[in-house]
């Protein structure tokens, strides 16, 4: 069951004449609050001699006023696509063994707290290969001879926009949480070269 941690202070007044306030009086209908959760994707490119990735992270953000607990789900989605060729798209699911960021959760029992502008993050890593088995390395990305690196042959890509979205269920009894769309930029580089090598890829050299 979902908790919202509240303090209530309950307030008995005394009237001449009247008694104590009467606790007949109707309060209003509760409603559960529907807009519990904001979700923020953000990218980052990863270039290193045991990785060649696109990370997408997505932070989950507790946007109410009051802690949040109860049995959780944390299960999602990511979605990547190619801004100007959509059908090059990337679907895939992120559940628990996606976390990089939870304070108080316990992953046997599935309970989690959640604080009043506390977050969680997923990372997910995506391999440049989209839903059909397409491998935008080979098929979208148009590289150009890094001339700093031409020993080792170091080809840098023209700058490509990918768009970056996502959903979480976050406990079992709220709505999924659903991102706006996030615009990244990257250059993809073929291979990494050990800067002893070659110099290091400077942020001037994304085009």
């Amino acid at each position: 069951m979902l908790r919202l941690r509240t303090s209530l202070l309950l307030l008995v007044a005394s009237f001449p004449g009247d008694g104590f306030f009467s606790c007949n009086s109707e309060l209003p209908p509760y409603h559960d609050p529907t807009e519990l959760f904001r979700v923020e994707p953000s990218g980052l490119y990863v270039l290193s001699a045991q990785d060649n990735s696109l990370k997408v992270i997505l932070t989950v953000i507790n946007s109410f006023d009051e802690t949040l607990d109860g049995e959780a789900v944390l299960e999602g989605t990511v979605r990547i696509s190619l801004a100007r060729s959509p059908d090059y798209e990337k679907n895939d699911s992120v559940d628990d063994a996606n976390l990089i960021q939870v304070r108080s959760y316990n992953p046997s029992t599935k309970h989690l707290a959640l604080d009043a502008g506390d977050s969680i993050r997923f990372l997910y890593s995506w391999n440049f290969i989209d839903d059909s088995g397409r491998d935008l390395r080979q098929e979208v990305f148009r590289y150009i001879r890094d001339t700093t690196c031409v020993e080792r042959d170091r080809r840098i890509a023209v700058k490509e926009t990918f768009l970056l979205s996502g959903e979480v269920n976050v406990f079992q009894r709220t709505r999924l949480a659903k991102s706006k769309i996030a615009i990244f930029n990257i250059c993809h580089v073929n291979s990494w070269v050990n800067t002893a090598i070659c110099p290091p890829i400077l942020p001037s050299m994304c085009k």
